[in-house]
């Protein structure tokens, strides 16, 4: 996955600046604006990206990992919509940690997908799923070679969707941004946070599924990439009759 700032978005930013300090009752925040600060003590060295941590913040939250992940988030696609921007950033943070993905069935109706495009972090359990089918085994213990040392490639849940679907998004929100009449550089928030990124989002993770999943030997899959692009027809046709 390319770092934040080699992407085109924040190709003028120099650096992510990591603030701690009181932040009342959250654990952390990132910043998706790029600022430049004038430091008491550090001085300027220009633009620069900001995630924020609590004072009070004490592993093994994993709220650092949680925001680094945002910052890529923002990198590659404009598109911000909770279940997506949260859901997926909390799933994340199983890589970090011990102890399995908490997961449940993929939507299988219209109903059931609506409830977790509804959700925020809670959408974790959709992520969690995808990676896990998306990369079979990828909770097995790193195999141990014959002189003692473990794999230097063990399987990663996550590897075969999330890289993928940043990439798919980023070349999404262009279409969208086209579409729509937005600049390719800067979308107002309730753009980014709007329903109308859905169909884009829900193309692009059904394109990623269908070329990266093993949907061909997995029904669960397979079922889930079709409810997605019916949701997909279903908006655009409701969009052009209105």
């Amino acid at each position: 996955m390319a770092p934040p700032l080699a992407l085109r978005r924040y190709a003028e930013v120099r650096r992510i600046d990591v603030h701690v300090l009181d932040l009342g009752d959250r654990n952390g925040s990132a910043a998706d604006g790029v600022h430049i600060f004038d430091y008491q003590h550090f001085g300027s060295e220009g633009p620069a990206l900001t995630l924020a941590i609590s004072n009070d913040w004490q592993p093994p939250n994993r709220t650092p990992e949680h925001e680094v992940f945002h910052a890529y988030q923002y990198a590659y696609t404009f598109f911000k919509n909770p279940w997506f921007l949260e859901g997926l950033a909390r799933s994340m943070e199983n890589l970090f940690r011990d102890g399995g993905w908490k997961n449940e069935p993929l939507p299988d109706n219209d109903e059931a997908l609506e409830a977790v495009l509804a959700e925020s972090y809670r959408a974790d359990r959709m992520w969690n799923r995808l990676a896990l089918l998306c990369d079979p085994g990828c909770e097995r213990e790193p195999r141990t070679l014959h002189d003692g040392c473990e794999e230097s490639d063990p399987p990663v849940c996550g590897r075969a969707l999330v890289r993928p679907l940043l990439v798919a998004l980023d070349i999404a929100d262009d279409q969208a941004a086209d579409d729509r009449d937005l600049s390719l550089t800067y979308w107002p928030e309730d753009e980014q946070r709007s329903e109308e990124n859905e169909p884009y989002m829900l193309e692009a993770l059904a394109d990623v599924i269908a070329s990266r999943c093993p949907i061909a030997s997995n029904v669960e899959l397979a079922a889930f990439h079709d409810l997605l692009m019916q949701r997909v027809d279903t908006l655009r046709r409701d969009a052009r009759q209105q």
